[in-house]
């Protein structure tokens, strides 16, 4: 893995501080190579808070009128609508804040405002609503209306059309960033190396905050767990002023934060001890396959013993980091759905959220917007399975699982 700009091992402390405590949690910053670290215990200052959730309005289900394929994500504009991808059927379902269905975006195709396996929604520099979809670094533009405006094309930092698949983009306080894979031959051997790269509003990369290979020895036909890992699984994203927050290492509770030109500001770390995993969830991951030259190969996977330490950063409603790690969905209180962590600017680790929600985290997926609502996406992991053909078939055979669900909550008053 090449490393991000300020990432160091084994460096000694140059500075060490105590901040001042709001609660009983310890925080100190050490500097190395002029860089903070911000280290905080392990528990938050402000300690742990929870949030009860009340439903506002719901679509799909068992309603005839409105049937979703697999919703893949989820965006709200600033009236308060909400912006449903559905990858399945290639359409974005627009529901007004009080759960009236307002239109359909797009449908699938080549053509203007059409696309196909789409998996992201991002809203982009001049208001329109950007699809991220299979095309290679291509995001198709729409306004909130539908109407196609174009499709902004990445391009590498000489100019050149860029080939990657993306897999995520966000823009946010001027900063615009994606993350992806590029495919090379070198000496006839295909490499694919992921990455995390900020552009220019017209798609030109500036530049490449972090990159690396993949876990897979194509040559031995192994996997290796611990190398695969890569923050564009969620490992990344922006706060409301165009800072990149990103997570370097799989078995470190570590964000970087970084200025858009690059300069890495501080370090945020906390003592953490990651998740260690049962018999079952190694099985689970360890069902990994290998396609070589179209044709699946038998693979020897290599499979750790704990998960990584951060799943996914999110930018709070408060303009705060949040932080979803390996315990945010074990061992839960009767109610809550999942829990996180926020810090503050600053990088102190502030509390513990517990999000109390219908919804069964084995099946269902609860999405944070924004402007402090969630959508759980009920029945969701049931449906991607029966899009992909992966559910059980004795199962299925018994009785069809329910249509996917969506169901607009907030916090109770």
């Amino acid at each position: 893995m090449k490393p991000s700009p300020g990432l160091r091992a084994a460096l000694p402390a140059l500075l060490l501080i105590v901040l001042p405590q709001v609660g009983t949690a310890a925080v100190e910053t050490v500097t190395i190579d002029g860089i903070p670290h911000i280290r905080n215990s392990a528990e938050p200052s402000l300690g742990t808070r929870r949030i009860e959730l009340e439903e506002l309005w719901r679509a799909g289900g068992d309603d005839e009128e409105v049937f979703f394929g697999v919703i893949a994500d989820a965006l709200a504009d600033s009236l308060g609508n909400l912006y449903l991808l559905d990858r399945q059927l290639c359409q974005i379902f627009v529901y007004s804040p009080s759960g009236e269905f307002v239109r359909v975006l797009g449908r699938e195709g080549e053509g203007p405002g059409e696309f196909r396996s789409p998996t992201d929604l991002v809203w982009m520099p001049a208001g329109h609503l950007g699809i991220i979809h299979r095309a290679p670094g291509v995001v198709t533009l729409v306004d909130t209306l539908g109407t196609p405006q174009g499709s902004l094309r990445l391009h590498t930092p000489d100019g050149a059309a860029s080939s990657a698949r993306l897999r995520a983009m966000l823009y946010r306080g001027g900063t615009l960033a994606a993350s992806g894979q590029e495919r090379t031959v070198v000496n006839e051997r295909l490499e694919r190396r992921r990455f995390l790269a900020l552009y220019a509003p017209d798609g030109t990369e500036h530049l490449r905050l972090m990159e690396a290979g993949t876990g897979f020895d194509f040559e031995n036909h192994r996997y290796l767990e611990r190398d695969d890992y890569f923050i564009d699984r969620g490992g990344w994203t922006l706060g409301t002023d165009g800072l990149v927050y990103l997570a370097p290492e799989r078995d470190h509770y570590r964000i970087d934060v970084f200025r858009p030109d690059g300069q890495c500001l501080r370090v945020i770390e906390r003592d953490y001890e990651p998740h260690r995993r049962t018999a079952e969830e190694k099985a689970a991951a360890a069902n990994v396959s290998m396609s070589i030259h179209g044709r699946r190969v038998d693979v020897e996977a290599i499979i750790e013993e704990t998960d990584p330490c951060i799943a996914r950063l999110f930018c709070h409603p408060s303009g705060h980091l949040g932080v979803i790690h390996s315990h945010s969905n074990q061992d839960l209180p009767e109610g809550v759905f999942i829990r996180y962590d926020i810090f503050d600017p600053a990088g102190e680790y502030l509390e513990c959220v517990e999000v109390a929600s219908p919804g069964d985290v084995q099946r269902d997926r609860l999405i944070p917007l924004a402007d402090g609502r969630y959508v759980l996406l009920r029945g969701i992991h049931d449906a991607i399975d029966a899009m992909f053909g992966a559910g059980d078939p004795a199962a299925a055979a018994d009785e069809a699982p329910a249509p996917l669900e969506v169901i607009c909550l907030a916090p109770a008053s």
